[in-house]
């Protein structure tokens, strides 16, 4: 320890940790050091397996920054991390409760400088940044965790056998997760600390020796906006890839346009999906998409029709045309289920009836209710007049059908959205409000679905306001008379009325959120005039499987 000599200079803070000062957690001292020889010594209550920051400012040179120690009462060093690249910001985590001492010091050949020293409390981490204080996780399990703080490094420990490969992901958590605007360091280390694997966020590792291994997880940066809970998933990749959880989500009976998901306990690859068939209980095979949608280890096989009501289905698939991405084949499935059955009338649920291009009146009552047409759609005319929708071939055979409170028509090409004044007009309008386009049929269609199980329109805008095509559309920070401007513009194609433009003002300046403010314009009068002409007779939308 350097002990300040020049006595002829008073100093503000002790040198040694007997004559310390005392700082609490939550504050901050602004200091001096006075000579190039000074050191000034803080002492810190702190309590064991909490974890600490402690900044340090200086008024100095960009390139003189003084050092900052963590000592014991016997000046005897302790571990401190010192995240990223950021000057004078460490982090220390408590082996014990008590209090330790801050050293500020400055290099001899810089000129004494004034300071500012801070120390905040930044709670118990879930899994800590050495060996001792990791966290765990099985092959083939999860472990979830969270960077809490500012240059916060989690490490997970996960034992090993030489010779397997291994896959290892990580990913956002489900609530408060990752900050996707910032990039997440995901590598594995052998037990003595050594790199030995990292790829993106996924990766696989052929285990050199068997033993303890350990991922890190940190950001790229130290910023306390680079945080958010994460979920780490492991799996023996030369194990072959299993089914982990029932095909659809064990669903009683599948819905006439939804599509097969399959959840594998690893990332899989399905090449071409050759080997794979859809058939119905005569034989008939049902075609499917091409390319077969793989996330992950998440399988989605969409039939490129409508499937029939009431209706049995296998589902086959050959050994090995699923693989895991070592190239382990999957055993193979024959997986048998059910549709839906249509209803003979309506009831207060959501039905699937038949039309009967016969003059049937045919009544949905509650619920959202789709009836089945057979052919494409453009064999039939549509019309909706008086309440009610009328369906007749176009080729003059049968008659006309006469629906009510029927909301959806399913055709061989085509599904089609009658519900104008319910949650399929509402969606469509709400494209139309905020991106000033027509909607596209996918898109369109995935918004039905969510809004069909509840999401409100409110809920909707807002995330519709939150997306890069409304920011590039409406302009990014916008005030609030700016964003009332661009509804008029881009909604009602018109400039502002005084008298409108102040009313909607004044609904956001008393708290009125964006999101319900663009709902309220996408449901006005003048925005429904405007597109009864669009999709008076219904419109069409590619259903989404939710």
């Amino acid at each position: 320890m350097i002990i300040l000599h020049d006595t002829s200079i008073d100093d503000d803070v002790g040198n040694q940790p007997d004559s310390a000062t005392q700082l609490a957690i939550g504050a901050s001292a602004n200091g001096k050091l006075e000579v190039a020889t000074d050191i000034d010594v803080y002492k810190v209550s702190v309590i064991a397996g909490q974890v600490y920051a402690f900044q340090l400012q200086h008024d100095g040179l960009p390139s003189q920054w003084p050092s900052l120690a963590v000592t014991d009462a016997q000046s005897k060093p302790l571990g401190l991390l010192s995240p990223g690249s950021v000057d004078g910001y460490k982090l220390y985590t408590a082996t014990s409760t008590g209090d330790v001492y801050l050293n500020v010091s400055e290099d001899r050949n810089y000129q004494p400088v004034g300071y500012t020293l801070s120390a905040v409390s930044l709670g118990a981490d879930d899994y800590g940044n050495d060996q001792k204080s990791a966290g765990s996780v099985a092959i083939g399990g999860q472990a979830k965790g969270a960077l809490s703080y500012a240059g916060d490094v989690d490490l997970i420990k996960v034992a090993l056998k030489q010779g397997t490969t291994y896959q290892f992901d990580l990913q956002a958590g489900d609530i408060g997760g990752l900050n996707p605007q910032y990039t997440y360091v995901f590598e594995l280390y052998d037990a003595k600390g050594k790199y030995v694997a990292s790829y993106d966020n996924s990766f696989s590792y052929k285990a050199a020796g068997t033993g303890d291994y350990f991922l890190s997880i940190k950001a790229d940066q130290v910023d306390a906006a680079a945080t958010g809970s994460y979920i780490v998933s492991t799996s023996a990749q030369d194990a072959a890839p299993l089914l982990a959880g029932p095909v659809a989500g064990g669903v009683a009976r599948l819905g006439l346009t939804d599509a097969l998901s399959l959840d594998f306990d690893q990332k899989i690859l399905a090449p071409d999906g050759s080997g794979i068939t859809l058939t119905d209980a005569a034989g008939n095979e049902i075609p499917l998409a091409e390319i077969l949608s793989v996330s992950g280890s998440h399988l989605t096989i969409d039939p490129l029709v409508h499937l029939a009501p009431g209706t049995r289905y296998t589902l086959d698939i050959a050994a090995d045309a699923i693989s895991n991405l070592n190239g382990t084949g999957y055993a193979g499935l024959h997986y048998t289920f059910t549709t839906v059955a249509a209803a003979a009338t309506g009831t207060a649920g959501n039905d699937i009836l038949i039309g009967k291009e016969n003059g049937a009146a045919i009544h949905g009552r509650a619920g959202t209710d789709t009836v089945i047409y057979a052919g494409n759609a453009g064999n039939y005319d549509i019309l909706q007049r008086n309440g009610h929708a009328e369906i007749k071939p176009v080729n003059g055979s049968g008659g006309t059908d006469i629906l009510d409170g029927v909301e959806r028509l399913l055709f061989d090409d085509k599904t089609v959205a009658l519900d104008i004044d319910g949650v399929g007009g509402k969606a469509y309008r709400l494209y139309q409000a905020a991106f000033n386009r027509a909607p596209d049929e996918s898109g369109l269609g995935y918004w039905i679905a969510n809004m069909d199980k509840g999401l409100s329109l409110q809920a909707t805008a807002g995330f519709f306001i939150g997306s890069e095509e409304f920011g590039r559309r409406y302009g990014a920070n916008l005030s609030d008379a700016d964003f009332v401007t661009q509804l008029y513009n881009n909604v009602l194609h018109r400039a502002p009325d005084a008298g409108g433009h102040a009313y909607w003002l004044h609904d956001l300046q008393i708290g009125v959120p964006r999101a319900n403010v663009l709902a309220n314009f996408s449901e006005s009068p003048e925005n429904q005039a405007a597109l009864v002409q669009v999709i008076g007779n219904g419109f069409s939308y590619l259903p989404y499987s939710v």
